[in-house]
């Protein structure tokens, strides 16, 4: 019987990783490439790929309205929330990567972090530019423990048999 493995990718966190190597938003195939690059290891040498999950959320597509000067802000038409789509969209295709997607939630507004420390070293009135929207991601680590636990199961009930 022929040993597999899958390879359990937070969105999030490797969207991070990558766009700070890269100096520019991930897209899907640079997505792909890392993985490769984990595949490519020599202890999984031994071992067939099961299946590459991606755990994300997608873009919130929800339409707020600034706390201080109630200008409508669409963050689905962002550039980035377009972007993340996009790129969900062409990972979904790629072969052997299987989505498992959580779910965003506006929570409001909150201050932005330049905003924060500018407003420490330099008191002043607020503006509608010291604000961001508050975005949430829920659900993603919980799709991933209960991958982690699934697999781990399966191989001990098949260890078994």
């Amino acid at each position: 019987m022929t040993r597999r493995y899958a390879i359990l990718v937070d969105g999030g966190f490797m969207e991070k990783k990558l766009s700070s190597r890269l100096k520019k938003s991930p897209s899907a195939d640079d997505i792909v490439a890392e993985c490769d690059r984990i595949k490519a290891h020599l202890s999984l040498a031994a071992y067939s790929l099961l299946r590459i999950y991606c755990y994300q959320a997608p873009p919130s597509s929800e339409v707020m309205f600034n706390p201080i000067d109630h200008t409508k802000v669409d963050l689905g038409a962002s550039p980035l929330a377009v972007h993340n789509t996009s790129m969900l969209n062409a990972l979904a295709l790629k072969q052997d990567f299987a989505l498992r997607l959580g779910e965003t939630a506006a929570m409001g507004w909150r201050l932005g972090d330049k905003a924060s420390k500018d407003l420490a070293q330099n008191p002043r009135m607020l503006t509608a530019r010291d604000f961001a929207p508050n975005i949430k991601q829920k659900g993603v680590d919980l799709r991933i423990a209960l991958d982690m636990a699934r697999h781990s199961l399966r191989e001990r009930l098949a260890s078994l048999l």
